[in-house]
C-alpha cells in the first residue's frame, strides 16, 4: 500500500491515530503496511490527515453559521475571535473559573469559558460563576478595545464602553455612557480632558527621557555590574565602548537597570 491507500484503509475501518494498533491486531494488510512504514511515521499522517479534516468540518460548520448570521463567512470569524477575545477580559472572581457568554441581539454568539475541576479525591463539587455580555450586531462591529477597555465610539468626543461590577454572585458587566478623549475615558468631559493632559504629559516625559543616549558609565551608575553589562552587550550585538539610544536599548528586553535611567 501506498501512503493514501493505507490512510484511506484506515479511516474506512473507523480507525484512526489513537486506535490504530487495535485496527493492526485484526487486519493483517494494515499490519504488514503500517510496519513496513514505521509506525511512528504512519501515526503523524494520521494526525495530519484528522487534523486537515477538523479544520475542513470547523470551516464549513463556521459557514453555516455565518449565513444564519447574514455575515460573510470572514466577517462572521473575525468577529467571533473578537467575542473571544472581548469575553477573556471578564472574569468572576471564582477560584474555579466562570462561564463567559456573549449574546448578540439576544441569541447566543459565541461563548469562550474558562473553568477548572477539583482532583477526583475531593469531594466538593465545584462553583462556577457566569458572565453574559449583550450586545447587538452593530455594537459588536464597532467595539474596540481602547486602554484595555472595550470601547465603542459614538461621537468626537463621547463614547460608551463596558464595565464590570461586583465580584462572584454579584458580579455583572454593564454598558456605561461617558466621554473619550484621546484613549482616556471619563465619566464627565472635563475628567477625560484631564486624564488625556496628564498622559500626554506623560508620555512627552518618556519621549525626552529615552531620546537620550548613554553608555556603560550610566548603566553602572543605575547599578549594574559589569559582568551583567557585558552579557546584556553579547546577547544583543551591542558594543560597550559606544554610547546607545535609551529607547532602542529597552526594546531590546526588559532591564531594571535601564528603568532607573
Amino acid at each position: 500500500m501506498n501512503k493514501q491507500e493505507l490512510l484511506t484503509a484506515i479511516s474506512n475501518e473507523g480507525h484512526g491515530s489513537t486506535n490504530l494498533k487495535t485496527l493492526m491486531n485484526r487486519n493483517k494488510a494494515v499490519r504488514e503496511a503500517v510496519n513496513a512504514k514505521g509506525m511512528e511515521r504512519v501515526v503523524k499522517w494520521l494526525e495530519q490527515a484528522e487534523s486537515k479534516e477538523t479544520a475542513r468540518l470547523k470551516k464549513e460548520s463556521d459557514k453555516v453559521e455565518a449565513r444564519r448570521w447574514k455575515m460573510s463567512y470572514r466577517e462572521y470569524t473575525e468577529l467571533q475571535e473578537k467575542a473571544k477575545r472581548l469575553l477573556n477580559d471578564f472574569d468572576t472572581g471564582h477560584s474555579m473559573g466562570c462561564y463567559r457568554q456573549l449574546f448578540v441581539n439576544g441569541m447566543l454568539f459565541a461563548e469562550n469559558d474558562q473553568l477548572g475541576e477539583y482532583a477526583n479525591s475531593c469531594k466538593y463539587s465545584p462553583t462556577y460563576g457566569a458572565v453574559n455580555i449583550s450586545l447587538n450586531k452593530t455594537q459588536l462591529r464597532q467595539i474596540e478595545r481602547v486602554q484595555g477597555v472595550w470601547t465603542i465610539k459614538t461621537g468626537e468626543s463621547t463614547a460608551k464602553w463596558l464595565e464590570s461590577f461586583g465580584l462572584k454572585h454579584r458580579y455583572s458587566v454593564d454598558m456605561v455612557k461617558g466621554y473619550l478623549v484621546g484613549q482616556s475615558h471619563g465619566e464627565t468631559l472635563e475628567e477625560a480632558l484631564n486624564r488625556d493632559a496628564v498622559k500626554q504629559a506623560q508620555l512627552k516625559r518618556d519621549r525626552l527621557k529615552n531620546a537620550k543616549f548613554v553608555g556603560v558609565k550610566h548603566i553602572k551608575q543605575a547599578g549594574a555590574c559589569e559582568i551583567g553589562i557585558k552579557m546584556f552587550a553579547e546577547r544583543h550585538g551591542l558594543n560597550p565602548e559606544f554610547g546607545y539610544n535609551l529607547g532602542y536599548l529597552k526594546s531590546l528586553e526588559g532591564n531594571e537597570f535601564l528603568n532607573r535611567l
